[in-house]
């Protein structure tokens, strides 16, 4: 079985933010905000690795119902949701997942 090379795994997200089907899409926002502040702050690693391991742990959100993915919220559904003047308030995200 073949190794998975060093610095791929220190890109990998172990633990990638999660959230109910049943939550507005704002809410899904507020989360990747939130955890792209937190993890920029966070300092105890190599800043440029940081850097990467922030933005893709804040790029999208993983999606559950009843503790099962469901799906996957991105960066590009809140560019298209303001594409087409959705209400990132009352939109839900199992209407707009990939």
């Amino acid at each position: 079985m073949r190794q998975v090379p060093a610095i791929l795994k220190a890109v990998i997200v172990k633990n990638p933010l999660t959230i109910s089907s049943t939550q507005a899409v704002m809410a899904a926002i507020l989360e990747m905000s939130n955890c792209r502040s937190r993890d920029r702050c966070q300092g105890n690693i190599d800043a440029q690795l940081a850097e990467l391991w922030a933005e893709a742990r804040s790029s999208c959100v993983v999606v559950l119902e009843n503790d099962q993915v469901v799906g996957i919220f991105t960066e590009k559904e809140v560019l298209d949701l303001c594409a087409k003047s959705q209400s990132l308030n009352q939109t839900l995200l199992r209407d707009v997942i990939s």
